[in-house]
């Protein structure tokens, strides 16, 4: 079983959003769509702007700073 580290799982979940919200904006500039949904996916995503993410990324790159 691969356990993942909280600072991978936030990079893996952002290379996501990025991707949700360039294909959206590329979808709106290229006239597929009328109307953006990037309000909705900031909103899918707000975990990774929270305080508890701050705090726990913060935490992994002190421990990572003693290794």
């Amino acid at each position: 079983m691969k356990v993942t580290s909280p600072a991978t799982k936030f990079e893996e979940t952002l290379a996501e959003y990025v991707y949700e919200r360039s294909e959206e904006a590329r979808a709106v500039r290229a006239g597929e769509k009328d109307l953006s949904e990037q309000a909705a996916i900031v909103a899918r995503y707000a975990e990774l702007f929270s305080r508890e993410m701050f705090e726990l990324l913060t935490g992994a790159v002190e421990e990572a700073d003693g290794e």
